[in-house]
């Protein structure tokens, strides 16, 4: 008996020692700081405020033309983007911020998945998920669990940059098998009507929104060879997203549903902009019988953002185009929504001009994105996909952006939408109805502008000859009505039809003008020079010297284009030219400037950056300043 209990208390003293030691972990893993993850890489300098730093003086127009430079090419590069374009708003910061707490965290994780220690998060999760059988309390622990993996990558992205970026790649990766799984729970929860369920239903829409935001700031810190595998997942994430919303709730709840979240996202007045990205996004990755239900609440943020602009103070709407401008995500999807706005929005017309120019910086952000790829041409391509869709939203798109971007850039765009365009006359072939059915035939005839001309032009460009007489057929309808409109609203109707962004509007409106008879002509002619008028304002608005001469070559490459903007104004490309030129000289004084204030701190590498000193400028003087630690001042890296 004695030995018995004896065993019994070895038994009970070393399983007490096994708890201690669990519990030591325990403490020391999930309660102490990890001072390996809070480490930061050491500042290369001490930032100090633009007022202790004195700036250099402009130099004088000899020192401008100075042809020796010290600068490394890929600063002097950063360098002149950075005068093109405005520093972007502090609304962007609030409509992409995603804070622990918004995602039901407490803090910022500490262990990461670099840690030898994560290994215990993991048994953790594995343990928590496999005691849970309620398919909703389950389901609640996958959408937690997911979004801990995403702030664990942003983390990871924001401490150690490009060194992590593989494994924030496999942590984006199990995020999106978490939504996986919530997916495959969808019949369980939708059959579900307690108030558990409707809860979890609200917070899976509200955390769709706030996943696209934190897709986009993991991006921003990562180099351009991790972004394919990120955008890959990030597409993928929000498909599941998409397919278990679709799938726990009947298509009007959805809408409501949605746009109720979309409504309690944090952020400034420009917040709907970002919400109709990720909306237009999940509309195309969600089941046909669902969409409707996605347009709905796209309506719905159309209106809220249109509401906000008009109610914000006239200071505040003038940063709207430098937000877009600044605004992280995709570029095509901001020319989508620009557009809806100024077709659909009903705004007052001096803002619809301003939009003009919004659309333009939006056009100028898709090249450079698409320019940043140019060493990943899966990306590229990627890019061009919707151009491939064939349908009309990406069609207006795709006629705007080929007159705002460069002309090569223009070839591949029409390339791409040849393809979607081509898919469009099988099924025309099919169906002789299905032009009139399509959306944006259906607004030429309801509602046209100069762009539905140019998009009708070129469908009937891609079309066999029996089949182009029902797009002329509807080319003269829309002129029609457009005449009709120009007689009833005068002025107010010039300003939405004259669209700037598609010069090419101008030849299509002439020759539809020869085909109607006598009496239906002077509508159209309004429309015609209402479209010129607009055109050339729209060049003395511009700022970008490089839109400027895309919209050049443009034209100058259409030989009947080029003849007819002359025969309206023979001093016309006298006049773009020598705006190109005054926008050039003051792009160069400022150019000057930057790089007499930059080239001392890159010459000294221990000299304090001042604070003012452009974001992007900064990023990529302290790379180089490592190049030369690296390399020593003679290092073999190029200059310009």
């Amino acid at each position: 008996m004695r030995t018995a209990a004896l065993r019994q208390l070895s038994i009970f003293f070393n399983m007490a020692i096994v708890i201690f030691a669990v519990s030591a972990v325990a403490i020391f893993v999930f309660i102490q700081p990890v001072k390996a993850q809070e480490e930061t890489p050491a500042p290369e300098a001490e930032i100090i405020s633009a007022e202790e730093a004195a700036p250099a003086p402009v130099p004088t127009e000899e020192e401008v033309e100075q042809p020796t430079e010290t600068l490394p090419t890929e600063l002097v590069e950063v360098i002149q983007e950075s005068v093109a374009v405005a520093p972007p708003p502090e609304e962007i910061n609030e409509d992409t911020a995603v804070t622990a707490q918004d995602l039901g965290a407490a803090s910022e994780p500490r262990v990461l998945p670099d840690s030898p220690f994560y290994i215990f998060k993991r048994w953790g999760r594995s343990v928590r998920r496999l005691v849970i059988r309620n398919p909703v309390a389950r389901a609640e622990e996958d959408l937690r669990v997911a979004n801990q993996k995403l702030l664990e990558a942003r983390r990871l992205a924001e401490l150690r940059g490009e060194q992590a970026a593989d494994k924030v790649g496999s942590m984006v990766e199990e995020a999106g098998r978490d939504y996986a799984r919530i997916r495959e729970a969808a019949m369980d929860i939708r059959s579900d009507d307690s108030e558990r369920a409707e809860r979890f239903k609200d917070l899976l829409a509200d955390r769709t929104f706030k996943m696209q935001r934190m897709f986009d700031r993991i991006e921003e810190r990562l180099p351009e060879e991790a972004l394919a595998r990120i955008r890959e997942n990030k597409e993928q994430a929000l498909e599941r997203a998409g397919e278990t919303l679709t799938g726990i709730d009947e298509p009007e709840r959805l809408a409501e549903r949605l746009s109720k979240a979309a409504d309690a996202q944090s952020g400034s007045e420009f917040k709907h902009f970002k919400n109709l990205e990720v909306l237009k996004d999940l509309r195309d990755r969600v089941p046909e019988e669902a969409r409707e239900a996605i347009r709905r609440a796209e309506e719905n943020g159309l209106r809220r953002l249109k509401e906000d602009i008009e109610g914000a103070p006239i200071q505040e709407r003038e940063k709207f185009d430098d937000y877009v401008r600044g605004l992280p995500g995709d570029a095509v999807r901001h020319f989508e929504i620009i557009d809806d706005l100024r077709t659909k929005g009903e705004l007052a017309p001096d803002f619809l001009i301003k939009l003009e120019a919004v659309k333009t910086k939006a056009a100028a952000k898709f090249q450079e994105q698409f320019e940043r790829f140019a060493d990943a041409p899966e990306l590229q391509d990627k890019m061009m996909d919707r151009f491939r869709e064939g349908e009309g939203v990406d069609l207006r798109a795709a006629e705007q952006l080929r007159g705002q971007v460069s002309p090569e850039m223009a070839e591949k765009i029409r390339v791409a939408n040849d393809e979607g365009i081509n898919r469009f006359r099988e099924k025309f072939a099919e169906d002789p109805n299905a032009l009139r059915a399509a959306d944006f035939a259906r607004k030429a005839l309801e509602n046209p502008d100069a762009v539905d001309f140019a998009v009708l032009e070129r469908i009937r460009e891609n079309l066999a000859p029996e089949q182009q007489d029902f797009v002329r057929q509807v080319e003269d309808e829309g002129a029609s009505r457009a005449a009709v409109e120009f007689d009833r609203r005068g002025d107010e109707f010039a300003k939405r039809f004259a669209d700037p962004n598609v010069p090419q509007s101008l030849r299509v409106l002439e020759d539809i003008k020869e085909r109607l008879p006598e009496e239906g002509r002077a509508g159209i002619e309004r429309a015609i020079e209402a479209h010129r008028t607009r055109f050339e304002e729209h060049i003395r608005e511009l700022d970008d010297p490089r839109v400027l001469g895309n919209i050049q070559e443009a034209i100058g490459q259409d030989e009947e284009l080029k003849r007819r903007f002359e025969s309206g104004d023979p001093e016309f490309f006298m006049k773009l030219e020598n705006r190109k030129d005054d926008l050039r000289r003051q792009g160069e004084g400022k150019l000057s400037e930057i790089k007499e204030r930059v080239r001392p701190l890159f010459e000294n590498p221990e000299a304090p950056i001042p604070e003012d000193i452009p974001e992007d400028v900064k990023r990529e003087l302290i790379k180089a300043r490592e190049r030369v630690r690296e390399m020593g001042p003679e290092g073999p890296f190029p200059t310009t």
